[in-house]
């Protein structure tokens, strides 16, 4: 072969493999890349976990980072400021900041349904609370102000007729304190989340009093974004929600492979702690049976924060969207025809 031909052939490769090359790349599309704010890592967020852990966002093609926000209000902070796309916390904080003159906001996804606390304690003199009355007497260790469980806590002894600081006291603590205020025996009530409720359990503990169960619907944890962000991306706010739509059916059916999530999400727990917290979540539909924004759990939600004074009134506006859950919905329910 002559020295010409020869680098004809060379050329010929050299600009079929570039060909190949840039033909490959572009046969893979870039993931669009977004972040999520949740307000802290919680076995009640299991939702998110498992839209990560099994492909879920992958699959609508995108590439998520959760961060923690460290607060229901530090949350949406996060998301208006650009630091997150998304929040993962309080819903009303969206109601909440709108009224003090904040960025407008929705709240277009839920993620914890029902509220998600159980009263539990150590003290075998503690009677099981049939109604908030039954508080009487008693120290209860809480979140503090402005968490949803401080704003719980005072609407449930509201309701009983009890004064605190008089028929009942309350012990406002960080999230992580909480199990060690009945340890230490500074409270003979602590109201927890998951997976502190089965971690107490195993420990000895009994659940005297339940939220979810007292409570019913309740807009608890909802997925919120703002309205621009809604306005500029849409679509991304509609594969989002698909992903965690799809997650949550993955929960219904598929208990091994959520608990699976849940241990991942949190190493340090036991096999059995995750099986009967996630049990509970089922059971108690704390998690959600779909990403739907409940209206009548909204408005529960926002009556008290106007009762505990978050809130000066119920607003007038509307936070909820749920034309992108609608869809989503719509999406699996023909997928499940199929």
């Amino acid at each position: 072969m002559s020295i010409k031909k020869t680098l004809l052939v060379v050329s010929f490769l050299v600009s079929f493999t570039f060909v190949s090359c840039t033909d490959s790349k572009i046969e893979s599309p870039k993931l669009t890349e977004i972040t999520i704010c949740q307000w802290g890592q919680a076995l009640i967020y299991l939702p998110l976990y498992i839209a990560q852990e099994k492909g879920f966002f992958g699959d609508e093609g995108l590439k998520v980072k959760i961060i923690n926000g460290g607060g229901d209000d530090l949350t949406w902070a996060a998301v208006t400021s650009g630091n997150a796309q998304f929040g993962i916390a309080d819903p009303t904080m969206v109601a909440i900041q709108d009224e003090q003159g904040g960025v407008p906001g929705k709240v277009i996804g839920s993620i914890v349904s029902r509220v998600s606390f159980w009263a539990i304690t150590f003290d075998k003199k503690v009677r099981q609370i049939k109604s908030p009355v039954d508080f009487r007497g008693n120290t209860v260790a809480c979140f503090k102000f402005p968490n949803t469980a401080h704003a719980l806590a005072l609407k449930t002894f509201k309701n009983g007729n009890l004064e605190v600081g008089k028929d009942v006291n309350i012990v406002p603590v960080n999230y992580e304190a909480v199990l060690a205020q009945l340890k230490n025996k500074e409270a003979n009530i602590a109201m927890v989340l998951e997976p502190a409720a089965s971690i107490a359990i195993e420990q000895g503990a009994r659940i005297v009093y339940s939220y979810p169960e007292d409570w019913g619907s309740f807009s608890f944890t909802g997925l919120t974004t703002t309205q621009k962000y809604i306005d500029e991306n849409p679509d991304v706010v509609q594969r989002v929600v698909n992903a965690l739509e799809r997650a949550m059916r993955f929960a219904r059916v598929d208990f091994d492979g959520t608990v699976s999530v849940g241990k991942k999400a949190f190493p340090d727990l036991s096999e059995n702690v995750i099986k009967m917290a996630t049990k509970r979540m089922l059971e108690e539909k704390t998690l959600p049976e779909s990403i739907l924004v409940d209206e009548n759990g909204w408005l529960k939600a926002l009556q008290l924060c106007v009762d505990v004074e978050k809130l000066k009134k119920l607003p007038e506006k509307n936070f909820i969207d749920n034309r992108f859950a609608l869809k989503a919905i719509d999406k699996y329910e023909n997928i499940k025809k199929k």
